[in-house]
């Protein structure tokens, strides 16, 4: 079952969040991953670790992005008006 969105309705959808989550699962299961192949390192083990290391550093940059930035976008997104008829995005002040 496919999914279509038009252009105009994607942009007058609300700013969504960023699923942290589910990288922080990440870079705990390749940690482990990792750091279980320590006894006996080698180009794996250093590409767990750099795996643990980049998705811990996003998972906190999202995980920041939602708690900070979202809520701003969203504030901002439920004061907006489109346009029907060119599809102009306006502000409420």
């Amino acid at each position: 079952m496919g999914h279509q969105q038009t252009a105009l309705s994607r942009q007058a959808a609300p700013p969504a969040k960023r699923p942290w989550l589910l990288l922080a699962g990440l870079a705990v299961l390749c940690g482990m991953f990792g750091l279980g192949n320590l006894g006996s390192p080698g180009v794996g083990t250093l590409i767990m670790l750099a795996l643990t290391a980049w998705a811990g550093w996003t998972a906190w940059k999202w995980r920041t992005y939602n708690v900070k930035v979202q809520p701003e976008l969203h504030e901002r997104w439920s004061r907006s008006w489109m346009c029907n008829r060119c599809g102009e995005m306006f502000v409420a002040s």
